[in-house]
Formats: C-alpha cells, sequence, structure tokens
C-alpha cells in the first residue's frame, strides 16, 4: 500500500475518532493505564420499569363501581405500585388517568396511601 494511501486512511480514523469523541465515546486501548479512575468506577445504570407480565390467569377488572374499588384495594395489598402497574394486574381495567383518580380517592378515605413517587401503598 503506497504511504499517501496509509496516511489519507490515518487521517480519516483520526477524523472519526474526533467526532466519536466529541459524542462522548472514549475508546481505550489500556483501561488500567490509560484511566484508571475509570476502571475502578462502578457502572451506573438506571432501573428500567418494564412492566408486569401480563398472562392469562390474571383477573378479570370487576363491572361494578364498588367491586372495583375492593379489587383495587386488594391489588395494594400485593405492594406499592403506579396506576399503570396496577392496570396491568388486571385484564380490562382502565388506563392510567382513570385509576389515579380512584387512587385518590381511597387515599382520601384512608384505604390508601400516596408514597410521593406517583406510587400507592395499601
Amino acid at each position: 500500500m503506497p504511504a499517501a494511501e496509509i496516511v489519507a486512511r490515518l487521517v480519516a480514523l483520526n477524523a472519526e475518532r474526533v467526532k466519536e469523541e466529541a459524542a462522548g465515546t472514549i475508546r481505550w486501548l489500556r483501561p488500567a493505564f490509560q484511566a484508571p479512575q475509570e476502571v475502578a468506577r462502578p457502572v451506573e445504570q438506571a432501573a428500567l420499569d418494564v412492566g408486569e407480565v401480563v398472562g392469562p390467569g390474571l383477573p378479570v377488572w370487576p363491572q361494578q363501581a364498588p367491586a372495583q374499588f375492593i379489587a383495587l384495594r386488594a391489588a395494594l395489598g400485593q405492594g406499592p405500585a403506579t396506576p399503570p402497574q396496577l392496570a396491568r394486574r388486571f385484564r380490562g381495567a382502565p388506563r392510567a388517568p382513570r385509576l389515579g383518580e380512584m387512587l385518590a380517592t381511597l387515599a382520601a378515605l384512608g384505604q390508601a396511601r400516596p408514597l410521593g413517587d406517583g406510587r400507592y401503598a395499601a
């Protein structure tokens, strides 16, 4: 390969790496030597809410309002949850806005308590 072509490829590769580093991607050849503080730092990743598994064994959402509140209160007995998480515990449940209103009603009646992070507990 001619020297001019080698130099041209190196310049192109260098330009590509400059763009990557500007975007925050750094490729260390020897991380323990070049960036020991990065090797020692623990990897941080935010927890992802992937939801609960929706399966055929889920209870059906009741049609009458009193039964809906009873079912919602019972679902909160399984642990703190957000309105979308609670909706996934039933087949045919209303979505978050309606469940949020119902949870606020339960909280006003002393049957549930808001935790401040969007979740409610029994």
